[in-house]
């Protein structure tokens, strides 16, 4: 099944990761259901923001400065990782073994869904042509934004993908290394096309002079 579906991607994570893993949070709406979190000795969450998006990335790296014998997963969606990569680049030149797992929908689901509730009206949910949520055309590839930071990475299309990736992820980290994992996920809920709307702005093609 590709894309996947978010709560799948949890499901997987949660029956990987360690009885006392540190779960850091900035992956939107995604329900953390299935982790069974105790910070009395059992796994423990850091549930996001440092008041904006992208703090993520950086939380993770902080948590595990600060308990690097437990387990990080850091699971962020892919409008917040874009906004805090830099710290893949800390990861990589502190060599702390974090795993990051980006669920990539190529969208902001969260300002979509504002939109379709608070404005059901409006001419973008009326027209179906959503200016600001849509992030794809081109598609952006994590993994290689990873391996630009010093990070290794992969991009993940199934469930069978995702359990083999983890395994990988797992063996980076015991040897001391982050890991990315970039996560294929479906787009749901109200107002999204299978090819979503975007702007006709292409300046090169109305350019008057080539340069």
């Amino acid at each position: 099944m590709s894309p996947l579906i978010a709560d799948r991607v949890t499901y997987e994570i949660a029956k990987f990761a360690d009885p006392d893993a540190i779960i850091v949070n900035e992956a939107g709406s995604v329900a953390m259901h299935s982790f069974d979190f105790n910070p009395i000795g059992g796994r423990e969450l850091f549930y996001y923001y440092g008041s904006h998006l992208g703090s993520g990335v950086g939380t993770a790296a902080g948590v595990k400065l600060a308990r690097p014998n437990q387990q990080v997963i850091c699971l962020v969606g892919d409008g917040s990782f874009i906004f805090g990569p830099t710290a893949l680049w800390n990861m990589a030149r502190l060599e702390l073994p974090v795993i990051v797992v980006v669920y990539n929908n190529h969208a902001y689901s969260g300002p979509h869904s504002r939109v379709v509730a608070n404005v059901p009206s409006g001419r973008m949910v009326q027209t179906g042509q959503f200016v600001h949520d849509y992030l794809g055309n081109p598609d952006m590839n994590m993994a290689d934004i990873a391996r630009g930071f010093g990070v290794a990475g992969e991009v993940v299309e199934s469930p069978a993908q995702l359990r083999e990736a983890l395994a990988r992820a797992r063996a980076h980290t015991v040897d001391g290394k982050p890991y990315l994992l970039d996560v294929q996920v479906a787009r749901r809920g109200v107002g999204w096309a299978e090819k979503p709307w975007v702007p006709p702005i292409r300046l090169a093609a109305i350019r008057q002079k080539r340069v």
